[in-house]
């Protein structure tokens, strides 16, 4: 029994530790991201991990490396081969998404702690100045309410340029639904659409009718029985 009891605090201890490492923020690292024409190409360098830094799936040592001796800055490039930068920028994201013009980014914000709900969720630049910022309490009525992890949440469901193939608008979709097209050129939002708001909305709508109606019923039984 003393042998079990000790096999069982190991063993959580092992699922505590082994969810306390997968939840651990990942180190930055170079990559690219192109525009969907292929004309451009966002180079986004971390300088400050090794040269040997290991991005993924999908990135090499070697391929970052590559990237990080190639370019002289983070920003936008021609798809051309060029190492000349049309435009920089001075700051790091793990994700971003490019614009067919080679002038509009979205940066995506960082993975957010638990509770933090001020954090930024996307922000929108024409070339390095920033336009627009919306906060995760910005985006999502009900925040406390997103899944969580050991110490994170998350909250996006999708984001993207809608295709520049669209409308040119930007989508972003979170995790309880609420939908928003932003105009990438200005950040400024276009349309809405806030699922928890129409629901909650609608449930008001139905209870106060309900209430309205047994009002009604109890007065007409008080007048029959007077």
């Amino acid at each position: 029994m003393k042998n079990e009891y000790i096999y069982f605090l190991g063993f959580m201890f092992a699922c505590v530790s082994i969810g306390a490492y997968a939840d651990q923020e990942a180190t930055p690292a170079s990559f690219t991201r192109g525009s969907a024409d292929g004309r451009y190409i966002f180079v986004m360098l971390a300088t400050n991990t090794p040269i040997n830094e290991d991005w993924g799936f999908f990135m090499t040592p070697e391929m970052t490396s590559d990237l990080r001796r190639r370019y002289p800055a983070s920003g936008m490039y021609l798809n051309n081969g060029s190492t000349n930068p049309l435009w920089t920028i001075d700051w790091y994201s793990f994700s971003i998404d490019v614009s067919m013009d080679g002038e509009h980014i979205v940066r995506h914000g960082p993975w957010p702690g638990r509770g933090e709900y001020e954090t930024e969720a996307v922000s929108f630049f024409q070339r390095d100045h920033l336009l627009k910022t919306y906060r995760i309490s910005d985006l999502v009525d009900f925040p406390a309410l997103l899944p969580r992890s050991v110490s994170h949440f998350m909250w996006e469901k999708d984001g993207r340029l809608d295709g520049y193939c669209e409308q040119g608008l930007y989508v972003v979709t979170t995790l309880h639904g609420e939908t928003y097209w932003i105009d990438p050129d200005s950040g400024e939002i276009l349309y809405t659409r806030r699922l928890p708001r129409i629901v909650l909305t609608g449930l008001a709508i139905v209870l106060s009718a309900l209430l309205l109606f047994l009002a009604l019923i109890r007065k007409l039984r008080k007048n029959s029985n007077d």
